[in-house]
């Protein structure tokens, strides 16, 4: 009982998490949708050159959203087994508190049923040195009674614990198999919808590299600042001098007194260097 209350716990907490991803997973599609039909109408204004590459843009977002509507309705139907799993875990408590309450009521009629026979017990000689034998006869019909009665309690409560154990079992059989094979289909879904997302959006690239003034087609592209100018980027080489003596204090970190010494004469050195180069 306590491993099937982990598992139903379990089965609670996970199952609507999977349905507000396929849910997220659907929003995105939308969003992708719309953004793609926003674009396209953009790509539209006529006497506007520079927004041609938007159509190019607005295809793939139109692509990539009906793919993404179209896996969340895949995981969606994959989903089944897993949703008929968290519906069945109110019915399966339901079942479990009926269980308690039979060992409750087996426990209580058997309680009676003892103290009857042992009151028959401490009685039965005193009424029969007494002859008062219509009293006993009824004390013996009492204790039979709900001796009967603890029997059949019992009786309902082991049938419903025999049933309750098959059920569990039942389930737990079909709950492996059938999400073995939801999580195959989702595997398969998942995997089949990346990689049409790639292609879409490969191709994508390819057609926006393919339009006049689009993607960079090489890393020789000059850098364009916010007034539409290019900024032209130049490498200059450092002096030796100055690489040396970056390596000096970036691996030699002066720890004392000495060192900052040693460092200050090299720098007056190189000083001295400089200043009979430039004479």
């Amino acid at each position: 009982s306590s491993s099937e209350n982990l598992r139903m716990g379990a089965v609670s907490q996970a199952v609507p998490k999977l349905e507000g991803a396929v849910t997220n997973l659907r929003e995105h599609g939308d969003a992708a949708g719309a953004v793609g039909m926003e674009l396209s109408k953009v790509s539209k204004i006529p006497a506007n050159e520079e927004f041609k590459m938007c159509d190019v843009l607005s295809h793939g977002l139109l692509r990539q959203g009906r793919r993404n509507k179209r896996l969340a309705l895949e995981l969606s139907a994959a989903m089944d087994s897993f949703l008929q799993q968290y519906k069945m875990v109110r019915y399966e408590k339901m079942a479990l508190q009926d269980r308690r309450q039979a060992i409750q009521r087996k426990g209580t009629y058997r309680r009676g049923a003892d103290q009857r026979a042992v009151y028959l017990a401490q009685q039965q000689r005193h009424l029969q040195a007494a002859g008062q034998y219509g009293q006993l006869n009824h004390l013996e019909r009492t204790a039979i009674q709900t001796d009967t009665m603890a029997n059949e309690v019992m009786g309902e409560a082991e049938e419903i614990a025999a049933r309750l154990k098959l059920e569990i079992h039942r389930v737990a059989i079909d709950r492996r198999t059938q999400w073995n094979a939801s999580m195959k289909t989702i595997a398969s879904a998942m995997k089949e919808a990346c990689s049409e997302r790639l292609a879409i959006w490969e191709s994508t690239l390819e057609a926006l590299k393919a339009v006049p003034g689009g993607m960079p087609t090489d890393d020789t592209t000059p850098i364009v600042n916010g007034l539409g100018n290019s900024i032209a980027t130049v490498s200059t080489p450092m002096p030796a001098n100055m690489m040396v003596s970056s390596q000096s204090q970036i691996y030699h970190q002066p720890n004392n007194m000495n060192a900052s010494i040693a460092i200050n004469q090299n720098n007056s050195n190189q000083q001295l260097d400089t200043s009979t180069i430039y004479a």
